[in-house]
């Protein structure tokens, strides 16, 4: 029972990451809808399929590697798109918890702990933290050990204008 349990977890883990994912690539295709960007992301994505056919050439080589970095900054961008996609669900869902009715904030609690069993929702919830506490003039503690959440006026970092 109890691994079934840590398998309907892990399943549920993974689920959520997947539409996560998923809409950050259809923010990505929004973003790229253009029909020449359009036609160099389908580049990107078949590079390795063009490296495997076309390698002995030099010049071809050289173009594919060039679209190889260009699909590697391209997935990075799709991390960071992530990054800001649950950062903006933890802002929804902090929103929640303290300004609607029990039931909603019974529903966002659940979603908050469902987002905070990922590493990510961890990371993002802290930079939330952090972002939400300075315009009170309060800030995050960071030790070597690991991340105390510290309440403390000289962890402030003044914002760049």
């Amino acid at each position: 029972m109890f691994f079934g349990l840590l398998q309907l977890l892990l399943l549920l883990q993974l689920t959520g990451l997947a539409l996560l994912v998923l809409l950050g690539a259809l923010l990505l295709l929004c973003l790229f809808l253009s029909l020449r960007r359009l036609l160099l992301s389908l580049l990107i994505l078949l590079g390795p399929l063009l490296l495997l056919l076309f390698a002995r050439l030099p010049l071809l080589g050289l173009l594919l590697a060039l679209l190889q970095l260009l699909l590697l900054l391209q997935l990075a961008g799709l991390a960071l798109l992530c990054l800001l996609l649950l950062a903006g669900q933890l802002l929804l869902l902090l929103r929640l918890l303290t300004q609607c009715a029990l039931a909603q904030r019974l529903f966002a609690l659940a979603a908050l702990l469902f987002l905070l069993a990922h590493p990510l929702g961890l990371l993002t919830l802290l930079v939330t933290l952090e972002l939400l506490l300075r315009p009170l003039g309060l800030g995050i503690r960071h030790h070597r050990a690991g991340v105390a959440v510290v309440l403390d006026r000289r962890a402030q970092c003044p914002l760049p204008r």
